[in-house]
C-alpha cells in the first residue's frame, strides 16, 4: 500500500462504530486510531481485521510515544491556559451523565490532576463507587 494522502484521526475511543468507519473510508485513505501500547493486544490492528474484516492498514492503531507525552510537559503553560480558556468560556458541563474516559498512557499525570482540580474530569474510582453503591436509584 502506498503512503496514504488523506488521513484522519479517530478519537475518543479505540474503535469506531463499524458503519461509521466504513463510510469514512469512502472519503479518507486512512483513519488512525490512538491505542496506548498497553492496550494494543486487545484493540490493535488485528482487532479491526477480525471484527470488521478491514485491512488494518486502513485503520491502524498508533500509540503515543515518549516524545508525544514529553510534549505535554514542554508545553504545560500553554495547555493550562487553553484549559482555563475553555473553562472560563463554557463553565461546567451541564450534562453530568455523559463521561469520557482517557487512558492514563495518553497523557501525563499533571494533565489528569489539572482536569480533576478544575472539575473538567472526575476520578474513575469515584464513578465506580457511585455506580456500585447507587445503581439501584437509577
Amino acid at each position: 500500500m502506498e503512503q496514504p494522502k488523506f488521513r484522519a484521526l479517530y478519537t475518543p475511543s479505540y474503535v469506531p462504530d463499524e458503519t461509521w468507519l466504513k463510510y469514512q473510508l469512502l472519503f479518507w485513505d486512512q483513519i488512525n486510531r490512538i491505542v496506548p501500547q498497553t492496550m494494543q493486544d486487545q484493540y490493535g490492528d488485528s482487532y479491526i481485521e477480525e471484527r470488521f474484516g478491514i485491512d488494518p492498514a486502513f485503520a491502524p492503531a498508533i500509540s503515543p510515544t515518549e516524545a508525544d507525552l514529553t510534549y505535554f510537559n514542554e508545553h504545560q503553560q500553554a495547555i493550562t491556559e487553553a484549559f482555563n480558556s475553555i473553562k472560563d468560556k463554557e463553565g461546567r458541563f451541564e450534562d453530568q451523565n455523559n463521561y469520557f474516559g482517557v487512558h492514563p498512557d495518553k497523557a501525563t499525570p499533571w494533565v489528569f490532576e489539572f482536569l480533576k482540580e478544575n472539575e473538567l474530569a472526575i476520578d474513575q474510582q469515584l464513578v465506580n463507587y457511585y455506580e456500585h453503591n447507587f445503581h439501584h436509584l437509577g
